[in-house]
């Protein structure tokens, strides 16, 4: 794909508004800031990152960090995905003594006897000879290890205790935080931040008024769709193809 520096679209609007280099950070500036907007909902740049587990089973969450795609765990070249659960603590856990971060200790389901069954805490049905007599309504599937939990508060993302691995893959919407002259962009949206920074000059120079404002306004909003136009990928083939996908038979 052919892509476009901040650099390049910031002297293109320059020379657009025959206005010398002094300008050059102000629209630099604005160019960043109509980036940003674009990665949200129509560029939607996506950084994929390999992130190791503390001792803890928190991995730490990039800077630029927007909203998951998906999380995962590498299986060879390809990524298992991993549930979000509500009901992992948002709370880490502390030594009362030490005040010292520690692990949450697996929790306890009941009680053993010395066949090794559990019993009384699910409510088991057990005779006199220790032998099961049936009975377990209730107990749901079990144990879920490939589970986790974004906490945004200690920017983290909680992975469960027994989910077996050292990493895992986060692929993710960054908000271009660290975008500057050098940052790579699509030459498709080229056009699009131009626009942008005109409406926004016209916008905030009292050398124009209200109508021109409006005008670039107007610009920017078409060259927006144009750019949201190029960007679909939705073709007759690939709406076949979804909808042969979800096409089964069933027993009549």
């Amino acid at each position: 794909m052919r892509v476009i520096n901040l650099d390049a679209v910031t002297r293109s609007t320059l020379s657009r508004l025959r206005k010398p280099i002094h300008y050059y950070y102000q629209f630099l500036k604005t160019s960043s800031d109509c980036l940003r907007e674009l990665i949200f909902d129509t560029l939607q740049i996506q950084n994929t990152v390999r992130l190791p587990l503390n001792e803890f089973y928190e991995a730490e969450i990039p800077p630029d960090y927007v909203d998951f795609i998906k999380v995962g765990v590498q299986a060879g070249q390809y990524s298992r995905p991993l549930v979000s659960r509500h009901t992992i603590n948002n709370l880490a856990n502390f030594n009362p003594t030490t005040g010292v971060q520690i692990n949450y200790p697996n929790y306890d389901y009941g009680d053993v006897d010395e066949f090794g069954n559990l019993f009384q805490w699910w409510g088991i049905n057990i005779n006199s000879q220790g032998e099961n007599t049936g009975g377990y309504y209730g107990i749901g599937a079990g144990s879920e290890p490939d589970t986790f939990k974004i906490i945004p508060e200690r920017n983290v993302i909680q992975c469960n205790s027994q989910i077996g691995c050292t990493k895992i893959v986060l692929e993710y919407i960054s908000d271009g935080t660290f975008a500057n002259s050098a940052t790579k962009i699509p030459v498709y949206a080229q056009k699009t931040i131009e626009e942008y920074n005109i409406w926004q000059f016209k916008e905030n120079s009292k050398s124009y008024g209200a109508q021109d404002a409006q005008l670039a306004k107007s610009l920017f909003e078409r060259q927006h769709e144009i750019l949201r136009a190029r960007k679909n990928n939705l073709t007759p083939e690939l709406l076949n193809r979804i909808i042969n996908r979800n096409t089964k038979a069933s027993i009549k």
